[in-house]
């Protein structure tokens, strides 16, 4: 709570603007965000990135001539929350460009009533296929999660791995990943031993659910959720009762709080993430900008892809809002769509017609390196 706490007083210090009221000198723009770490344990960290990213657009001028400030709304990574989120952000602030949801659920929760009102919401970590088709007025720098779960599924197969079992803490990010994955890799001919869904509130079920696990006749086990500590508690009771079996999984595994005293454990699991270059000249020089106010290793927090994502995001719309020299979000939102090879941290920057960003990704075994799919 204190450190929520912390996260709001430092985003209005850094934008100069405590109440949200409109004036002649600043822009408002939204954010929509759990505000709970128990929630999305990343989110802080990608405000934090966000607060630093528009402290230094400040300190430069803001944009046309305007601070920016930005106005916290908590969205719960819940769809109910994130349509209520934006319709505050938009009746009572009057905000036209939101920065959000960090949660596929609060985000798809939040397009219909920005696509009403001509508000542009972007993202910078939503990754639920369901936000391709989401709105004219939602983008996002994160890279849909059915080009990571096709790929895993193929790689699952090519492994020789045709039976198994599922397990996934159940959130609109992760039955997407899911129904993905099951589709391409039944197509190819996997069969399914075991499929479950975890409840972090319910010790005694994960408990049956890892002795059904044990007494199937699975070959592997791809296994799914929203949030580290979720990740961490499954691991734990895979090592505990001597579960054996490959593992797949998302990108969580990166995850410092996913993996603690489990690495050992979790060598070799497979796992896909976007491809993220961190020692290019653009990507050491951010993690120099970040490291360098909230210091050594914040960046080795988060997949270096979403850090960089949040920092792009107030530069492109502060690049799309100068070409129209106004604050006419329809207007933003032509330039977004025309937006062409930007120049950001994320690399060089491109919306699809669905204002998705294409980007590539990769597939790897956690401790060993890069997998490819095609020899």
């Amino acid at each position: 709570f204190k450190y929520i706490l912390f996260l709001i007083v430092l985003g209005l210090f850094f934008s100069g603007c405590s109440d949200g009221l409109s004036s002649d000198n600043i822009v408002n723009i939204g954010v929509l965000a759990p505000l709970d770490v128990s929630v999305y344990e990343f989110s802080g960290i990608i405000i934090e990135v966000l607060n630093l990213s528009v402290n230094n657009i400040n300190l430069d001028g803001g944009i046309l001539g305007k601070k920016i400030n930005l106005i916290l709304i908590d969205g719960k990574c819940s769809k109910k929350f994130g349509k209520l989120g934006v319709k505050e952000l938009i009746e009572k602030y009057d905000v036209k460009f939101i920065i959000g949801g960090m949660c596929s659920s609060e985000t798809l929760g939040a397009s219909s009533f920005v696509d009403e009102n001509e508000v542009i919401l972007i993202s910078p970590s939503a990754t639920s296929k369901e936000i391709t088709t989401a709105g004219e007025y939602v983008y996002r720098l994160a890279v849909s999660d059915s080009l990571v779960a096709e790929d895993l599924a193929r790689l699952t197969i090519k492994n020789g791995h045709k039976k198994l079992a599922i397990y996934f803490e159940k959130t609109d990010f992760t039955e997407s990943f899911r129904n993905d994955f099951v589709k391409t890799y039944a197509k190819l001919g996997g069969e399914f031993s075991v499929r479950e869904t975890f409840d972090k509130n319910n010790s005694d079920k994960l408990t049956s659910d890892v002795n059904l696990l044990l007494n199937s006749d699975a070959d592997s086990i791809l296994f799914l959720t929203q949030t580290g500590s979720s990740f961490n508690e499954i691991i734990y009771e895979f090592k505990s009762s001597g579960i054996n079996l490959p593992i797949y999984t998302n990108e969580l595994i990166l995850n410092d709080d996913s993996t603690k005293n489990h690495l050992e454990y979790i060598n070799g699991a497979y796992f896909g993430t976007v491809q993220s270059d961190k020692t290019t000249k653009k990507s050491l020089e951010l993690i120099g900008i970040v490291d360098s106010f909230y210091g050594e290793g914040f960046t080795e927090r988060l997949l270096f892809h979403f850090i960089t994502s949040a920092y792009d995001i107030p530069y492109i719309l502060k690049y799309a809002i100068e070409k129209c020299n106004n604050f006419n979000s329809v207007c933003v939102k032509n330039k977004l769509d025309e937006l062409e090879n930007y120049e950001g941290y994320t690399g060089n920057i491109s919306f699809d017609t669905n204002g998705d960003l294409n980007y590539p990704i990769t597939l790897q075994s956690f401790g060993v390196g890069v997998v490819k799919l095609e020899e």
